[in-house]
C-alpha cells in the first residue's frame, strides 16, 4: 500500500468516525426533545449547536485536498530539477564535444 493509498483510507475512516459521532450527538439532540417541557427552555437550540458535522467534514477533506495539492507540487518540482539537469547534461556534452571551448 503506497502512503497515499494510505492516507486515503485513513481519511475514510475519519469520515465514518466523524459521521458515527454524528449519530450519537442527534441521538442526544432527540432525547432532549422527548423529555422536553412544553414551557421548558434549552440552552441548546440544535445538534449543529454542539456538534457541525458539516465542519468537521470540510476539515477532514481540506487536509486530503491539501496534501493533495502539496504532492502534485512536488512532483512537479521533481519534473522541472529534472528537466535541469537534462539540460546541463547538453550543455556539458556540448563542451565535451567542443574540445572544452
Amino acid at each position: 500500500m503506497t502512503p497515499w493509498e494510505y492516507s486515503l483510507r485513513t481519511k475514510a475512516h475519519l469520515l465514518n468516525e466523524n459521521e458515527k459521532e454524528r449519530r450519537v450527538y442527534a441521538t442526544a439532540f432527540a432525547n432532549r426533545l422527548f423529555k422536553a417541557e412544553k414551557k421548558g427552555r434549552f440552552t441548546i437550540k440544535d445538534v449543529k449547536s454542539i456538534y457541525d458535522y458539516e465542519k468537521n467534514e470540510q476539515r477532514i477533506l481540506s487536509d486530503l485536498n491539501q496534501k493533495s495539492i502539496k504532492k502534485r507540487k512536488n512532483t512537479e518540482d521533481l519534473y522541472e530539477m529534472r528537466n535541469r539537469l537534462l539540460r546541463a547534461k547538453e550543455v556539458v556534452a556540448k563542451k565535451n564535444q567542443g574540445g572544452g571551448n
